[in-house]
């Protein structure tokens, strides 16, 4: 299949993901955004939120549903709008087997997508679809407002087990062999997992842990004390921990390795956006918690909350090529959801630029802009083959070439406003191109 003749294409690459180096651009710049978009643009994602119902979420729910708009409106910024979705909420409550600890017991929720029984939603669906039906015109399995719907089967309520498990949950939610939630994953499409916890990872391998020490009161300790692993190997002890990473191997816990292998056994890194809102990963300290039992301090606060160190979910979400990870004891959630949706927008492609361009020339009417720009066929193959490619003069007279053209309604959401356009004339491209760039940055 051949493409058309004229494509725009850009996408601005964020922090946690890959930063390819283009020979071209000097090593001097120190700011600069990165740009690696696909020509064949694929639309499609499904995203499931792995939301924690603990008894301390109430004030981060609110959050996720009233700023979830603005999460559709930049996924919506994107060539063309609103992907092709399937939208999809677990909680991370599976239980602790037949012990009673906290408000937990048996198997919770166990993977399976909750709706709350939202009105609008279709009878018997088990998650949003919102799709592009080819003719001009969306498919959707819901009446009236999407945010709004998801408004609902977000606030899944604060009664879940206070040993939260979203890894777990993701994969019981996600495995194909479990068909628990029939429909949602589709081959085609990009595959976002969004992580949102004030508590880190306690996926337990060993539920027989819940029944050890409890005593003593350390039952929810154990998340801890088998989770992860310190330079100080005593976790009881009170004090400060350093050098904490996932305890491998754990006696008790699946390990954080398991899951990234998971999901990249089924999806492949490149088809994976992989994004947590969390506590700070350290700093880890271990405190007195009133009874002289020990307890995880917290590694941030606000007036909106504070979380303890999510060791194990930073380090699952950071295993991926494309991810990000953000602080949830912010006022509130709004600038967490818009960085989960940029990271998603790029990893599907978005001709916008994110970042206010360095000016070479100030006396020049207009931003002139320091970018190297490349098509890359075959990228991160034996076969690659890079081409640099001209910046656009005024008449266009070298064809493939770039421009940085303004468009204030795609590009609303951006500082700039800018999107880089490639003008091919008439040349046909390779599908399996890849448009490359860096921009020098103010």
């Amino acid at each position: 299949m051949r493409l058309p003749a004229t494509l725009l294409v850009g996408a601005a690459l964020l922090s946690g993901c890959p930063d390819r180096e283009i020979a071209e651009v000097k090593p001097s710049q120190d700011k600069v955004e990165t740009k690696d978009i696909p020509v064949t643009l694929n639309r499609n994602v499904d995203i499931v939120f792995v939301v924690d119902d603990s008894g301390s979420m109430k004030e981060e729910q609110d959050s996720l549903a009233s700023n979830f708009p603005k999460f559709i409106d930049r996924l919506s910024s994107l060539q063309g709008g609103l992907p092709s979705v399937h939208i999809g909420v677990v909680s991370t409550d599976v239980g602790t087997g037949t012990t009673k600890i906290d408000s937990c017991d048996n198997l919770g929720d166990n993977g399976g997508m909750l709706t709350n029984s939202c009105a609008g939603l279709n009878a018997g669906a088990k998650y949003i679809e919102d799709v592009d039906d080819g003719n001009m015109g969306r498919t959707r399995n819901y009446s009236g407002n999407l945010p709004q719907l998801f408004a609902c089967m977000a606030k899944l309520g604060t009664g879940g087990c206070g040993a939260e498990q979203p890894l777990e949950s993701m994969r019981l939610a996600l495995d194909p062999t479990g068909n628990k939630n029939p429909g949602f994953l589709r081959n085609d499409a990009f595959l976002a997992v969004v992580i949102i916890s004030d508590e880190d990872d306690c996926s337990t391998r060993d539920r027989a842990i819940w029944n050890r020490d409890l005593t003593v009161g350390r039952s929810l300790y154990q998340c801890t004390e088998y989770g992860i692993s310190c330079n100080e190997p005593d976790l009881i002890a009170f004090g400060a921990k350093t050098g904490c990473k996932p305890q491998a191997p754990s006696p008790a816990m699946f390990e954080v390795g398991e899951y990234v292998d998971f999901l990249k056994k089924l999806k492949g890194d490149k088809q994976l956006i992989i994004a947590s809102i969390t506590g700070d990963p350290s700093p880890v300290s271990v405190r007195d918690d009133g009874t002289g039992d020990p307890q995880l301090a917290p590694s941030c606060n606000s007036a909106f909350g504070n979380a303890t160190p999510a060791v194990r979910t930073v380090s699952f979400t950071h295993a991926f090529s494309q991810n990000t990870n953000v602080r949830i004891c912010d006022a509130n959630l709004q600038k967490a959801l818009d960085e989960v949706a940029k990271t998603i927008v790029v990893a599907i492609g978005d001709p916008c630029i994110q970042s206010n361009l360095a000016d070479n020339d100030p006396a020049t009417p207009g931003v002139q802009a320091d970018c190297t720009v490349s098509d890359v066929v075959h990228p991160d193959t034996a076969q690659e083959v890079e081409t640099k490619l001209p910046q656009c003069d005024a008449s266009h007279s070298v064809k493939p070439c770039w421009s940085l053209i303004t468009d204030a309604t795609q590009c609303a959401l951006t500082p700039s406003k800018l999107k880089l356009s490639i003008d091919r004339g008439s040349t046909n491209v390779d599908p399996d191109t890849h448009v490359r760039a860096q921009c020098v940055t103010q």
